[in-house]
């Protein structure tokens, strides 16, 4: 093969690398349609949950709900209302917060013997942004928490630009905790709007099955009804060896005294 045929293969095979490369014009206009979209789909959440923000104050529905303080007990009755839709920039809604309260009369009373439990509970009831004060017990006895009839709700809206995607993180809705998911622009819809208003309002949803879970209220409560008594059974087992370590100390002083 001569030179010109050498040097006419290596060009056909340039050429051909150039025609694999990339079209950068094309990923250009792709991340510009999915940033389009994701803005546009922001904008519409903002738009619904504003107008739905509005209706609920002036309609007032009344809707009540009861939440479990694990290991401790219940808040009953709680009333839902005060409902604010709050933005740091409305023009460009890149982040926004849907929230509201649960509110009854009163305080509840709940103790707690084991002190290393109590202060679990006082984490989690903080986490939770609950309002409470806790009083310690003398020589190690635990703990007495007193909770107001109070729980912040809100759904927290949030763009994600990296991943074309809006992350939703749901507090204390129905229950508390935190759970959070990841939507893609394109499933973004009036559906699943609409499936979030109808959990606000403590109404029959398919929130669920949209995202993908198909368990049963009943099966759910079932399980949360288990969950709870073995909670109950390992807080009477600490508090059983709470106090058998309380009467071998004291158990100990007295020897040590007699001697």
């Amino acid at each position: 093969m001569g030179l010109l045929d050498d040097l006419k293969q290596e060009a056909q095979e340039l050429k051909s690398k150039e025609g694999e490369a990339p079209d950068t014009t094309q990923v250009d206009e792709g991340a510009e349609r999915a940033r389009r979209l994701l803005e546009a789909k922001m904008k519409a959440l903002y738009k619904y949950f504003s107008e739905f923000n509005e209706h609920l104050n002036v309609v007032s529905p009344d809707v009540s709900g009861d939440y479990l303080l694990e290991g401790l007990g219940t808040l009953t009755n709680l009333h839902q209302g005060d409902y604010k839709l709050a933005t740091d920039d409305p023009k460009s809604i890149q982040k926004f917060t849907f929230h509201w309260s649960c509110t009854g009369q009163g305080r509840q009373e709940f103790k707690v013997a084991n002190p290393i439990l109590a202060e679990k509970h006082r984490e989690t009831l903080w986490n939770m942004n609950l309002r409470f004060n806790k009083r310690d017990l003398q020589k190690g006895a635990g703990a007495v928490f007193v909770v107001d009839a109070f729980v912040p709700v809100s759904f927290e809206f949030e763009s994600d630009p990296v991943k074309n995607a809006i992350n939703l993180k749901l507090k204390n809705l129905g229950a508390l905790g935190v759970v959070s998911y990841s939507y893609p622009s394109d499933k973004v819809n009036a559906e699943l709007m609409d499936e979030l208003a109808k959990c606000v309002l403590r109404r029959p949803n398919r929130f669920d099955e949209l995202n993908g879970e198909t368990m049963s209220d009943t099966l759910r409560q079932r399980i949360r009804e288990n969950l709870e008594k073995e909670r109950e059974q390992r807080n009477t087992e600490l508090h059983e060896s709470s106090v058998t370590q309380r009467l071998k100390g004291s158990l100990f002083r007295r020897k040590s005294g007699e001697k």
